[in-house]
């Protein structure tokens, strides 16, 4: 959707999505996405920033001046897949393909050596004839034209996957996992006070300008509900799970968690935010959370085929609320960091042989995504992308992840079918060739046959899922 021209503000942490100019006064971009270089680089006005570049720091405005690249994104993406996930993953086609080159030497060469005595001319079209015949492309097109097919469909829907290996991951899930803030709330409808010593026009401010910064729910939140003018922020630093913290009109101000601050928290029903001024803390901001919509039937739809667990980095004083929306059936864990989460996926996928599904905002929760046997990011924002995940959600379809994995899987079914297909054609291909009764130009003819028959099927049996997809999510 993004055209040369558009302008973007890209927050800290997030991943610029084509090449284009600078126009804020300076900024830090880490490219070790695109080139594996660690070291960040100083950008100025004006200067050219490459999509994949990862900002650091203040927010950076720029503007598009070439479209996005899909394609070049997604090899960007795909380069980032952990090695450990690469050699565990042992596609359909992999494991079926380890036998069948054998079984089809076998039976060529037997066919030769047993009619060769009598018959040396029908010996060596049996021979060719075989290999000719059983030639394994059905079983190689099966896959890319479903999966390749299925990623198409639900990129339509919002689900966007990196390649056709998640797709089949997606089909073999036995428990999901999800983040709380910013993936179960919704940010646009939550509400916001503040309590505690009145802070002045200058100090809201400086409050808004440094969460302008940060692409945290929380302090998207906060920066809508104030009303005040940006200022110029200086060493700007946020982390992970607990805050964000700079100098605004020389004043050290620290944002977030009360352990952050070095604030004992009190239980108030609902989630924190403090703010401390030269090492004082003032008050705190206090965010009810909204729930996205349809997320009850969604849980119900889960619970009765997969175990669902909760982590998230709040205290338990949202439980209540979590109850009442999963009817209490929801395995959920509080005050969890974001090496808590990766542990927690971790233990699940190692230990106790679970094949999870972590479904987050990939901000804090990176880790866990990379550990799963699919990450999935729920976002809002165009720029809101981390190479850790597997796959990225438009958060207006999160309720409807029930139906994706159910997609996947009759996905999956349909490289099984094809399988069948080519099998059974292969079979009574082989029963003629073997007798040397099937010329070796007939079999080159009936050959493509049985590819083409494969790809038809897995179009139009992913496209026809694909129509129920549509209903359902519509």
């Amino acid at each position: 959707k993004i055209a040369v021209g558009n302008r973007l503000l890209v927050r800290n942490e997030e991943i610029v999505p084509c090449d284009s100019i600078l126009m804020s006064l300076n900024s830090s971009v880490d490219y070790s996405f695109v080139t594996g270089e660690s070291n960040p680089e100083d950008k100025v006005v004006g200067n050219k920033i490459f999509a994949g570049g990862r900002v650091l720091g203040k927010a950076a405005e720029i503007e598009i001046v070439k479209k996005p690249d899909q394609s070049y994104l997604t090899r960007l993406w795909n380069s980032h897949e952990s090695d450990d996930q690469k050699e565990n993953l042992d596609s359909l086609s992999d494991k079926i393909g380890k036998y069948f080159t054998f079984v089809v030497l076998f039976l060529s060469i037997g066919a030769g050596v047993y009619w060769l005595p009598t018959d040396v001319s029908r010996a060596l079209k049996a021979f060719t004839s075989v290999l000719i015949i059983a030639c394994p492309c059905a079983l190689a097109l099966a896959i890319p034209f479903t999966f390749g097919n299925g990623i198409r469909i639900l990129a339509k829907h919002g689900l966007y996957l990196k390649n056709t290996a998640v797709i089949e991951r997606m089909s073999s899930i036995s428990q999901i996992i999800f983040d709380k803030t910013g993936t179960l709330t919704d940010q646009s409808k939550s509400f916001m006070s503040y309590h505690g010593e009145v802070l002045r026009t200058d100090e809201l401010s400086a409050v808004k300008s440094l969460l302008h910064h940060s692409s945290h729910p929380l302090s998207r939140i906060i920066v809508i509900g104030i009303d005040e003018d940006l200022l110029e922020v200086w060493g700007f630093l946020e982390l992970s799970g607990k805050g964000v913290q700079g100098k605004v009109h020389g004043l050290n101000y620290k944002i977030g968690s009360a352990q952050f601050v070095g604030k004992e928290q009190m239980k108030t029903g609902a989630t924190s935010v403090f703010v401390a001024i030269e090492g004082h803390v003032k008050g705190e901001f206090r965010i009810e959370s909204s729930y996205r919509t349809g997320l009850s039937e969604m849980f119900r739809s889960l619970l009765r085929k997969y175990k669902v667990t909760l982590l998230s980095g709040d205290s338990s004083k949202e439980k209540e609320n979590i109850d009442r929306l999963t009817e209490a059936q929801v395995d959920t864990h509080f005050k969890q960091s974001p090496f808590d989460k990766r542990n927690f996926v971790l233990q699940r996928e190692k230990d106790d042989g679970e094949h999870c599904m972590m479904v987050g905002d990939g901000l804090n929760d990176a880790g866990a995504l990379k550990a799963s046997s699919v990450g999935i990011s729920v976002t809002d924002n165009v720029t809101h992308f981390t190479p850790a995940s597997d796959g990225i959600l438009d958060a207006h379809f999160l309720n409807k992840i029930s139906e994706f994995i159910t997609f996947a899987q009759s996905s999956k079914k349909i490289v099984y079918l094809c399988f069948t297909i080519s099998f059974s054609y292969n079979l009574i291909g082989l029963y003629f060739a073997v007798q040397g009764n099937l010329s070796p130009v007939i079999a080159a003819i009936l050959m493509p046959i049985s590819s083409l028959s494969v790809v038809v099927v897995s179009i139009l049996l992913t496209n026809l899922i694909g129509l129920r997809l549509k209903r359902v999510i519509k």
